[in-house]
């Protein structure tokens, strides 16, 4: 059976959000302009349709994704991975096209069309299913698997999926194109760029680790950190214009209501793993999280939300 509901937030993640509800899993949500924060399943948000349906390529596409997505000459095993994705994906765009030579196998049709709707689906799946032991380490305040290389490798391309992979990311990086042209060009190599994009960032966190490592900190016992559908956010472009270009990256991810990861080489964060933040820092924080949201925020308790339902519009 075809997965068609495709979520863009991963489950597993807004778990640590939810209570458990016979066999759903719950959380408060709040929409943007609404007043009223709403109890609902992890599985009914962040979800839409075939939302990572691959569709066909034209002539240029291709080099087009090699000129926005590719790092200088000097990244010449970057370079290497991003062909991969390059590769992977004109094997289903050559599948693709003999479908529409032989239209009368039905069964091969409907097996292509599968795997056009379901290769990325299946994949951050897989992706998510790796990270588990990850995810619960950090939400007990534990970092030291990130000292591991090749668990530092894994874990920084899956935190950079979680960046690249949603509805917000998306529509933010279609409005920097203006021509009409541009945008369907864009949502065709989409798919590619995004994994490419995800390669060349997971790059840098794990490059940069001694500089800006990565470290969890709490929130004080009468505070929560809420979340939203776009999980990790950078910090530095969260109070300016959507279309400010950001060189640089301060990269917040809260795991869980009393769990946040930093990954910064500020000196606000310098030396702050395990400890305990400030109402202010918690404060200013959450609302980053309110400022990149695309449509919706999630928190444990109703509470948590409904101070937030003026300002969410």
């Amino acid at each position: 059976m075809t997965t068609r509901r495709q979520h863009y937030v991963a489950q597993m993640y807004l778990r640590g959000w939810s209570t458990p509800r016979g066999e759903a899993r719950q959380l408060w949500s709040l929409r943007r302009g609404s007043a009223r924060p709403f109890l609902t399943d992890t599985k009914n948000v962040a979800v839409e349709k075939d939302f990572y349906r691959l569709t066909k390529s034209l002539p240029g596409d291709i080099e087009w994704i090699r000129s926005l997505g590719f790092i200088g000459k000097g990244h010449a095993e970057l370079r290497k991975l991003n062909e991969g994705w390059i590769n992977l994906f004109e094997i289903f765009w050559s599948l693709q096209k003999l479908r529409d030579r032989f239209p009368e196998g039905a069964e091969l049709i409907a097996e292509l069309d599968r795997q056009l709707i379901e290769l990325q689906e299946d994949y951050y799946a897989a992706m998510e299913s790796s990270a588990v032991d990850n995810m619960e380490a950090l939400r007990g305040g534990d970092v030291s698997f990130f000292f591991d290389e090749h668990q530092a490798v894994a874990f920084s391309f899956f935190l950079m999926t979680q960046y690249f992979r949603t509805k917000k990311m998306q529509d933010s990086i279609r409005k920097q194109f203006e021509s009409d042209a541009a945008v369907a060009r864009f949502d065709r190599t989409w798919p590619i760029l995004r994994d490419i994009f995800t390669t060349n960032t997971a790059f840098g966190v794990f490059a940069n680790r001694a500089s800006a490592p990565l470290q969890v900190v709490t929130a004080p016992a009468d505070l929560q950190f809420i979340t939203s559908d776009q999980p990790v956010i950078n910090t530095y472009s969260a109070f300016t214009a959507e279309t400010t270009r950001m060189e640089d990256f301060e990269l917040y991810f809260p795991v869980s209501p009393t769990h946040a990861v930093i990954i910064s080489d500020h000196a606000a964060y310098k030396d702050i793993n395990g400890k305990e933040l400030d109402p202010l820092r918690v404060h200013y924080l959450n609302q980053a999280m309110e400022r990149v949201a695309h449509s919706q925020l999630y928190a444990s308790t109703e509470r948590q939300l409904q101070v937030l339902a003026n300002t969410f519009k």
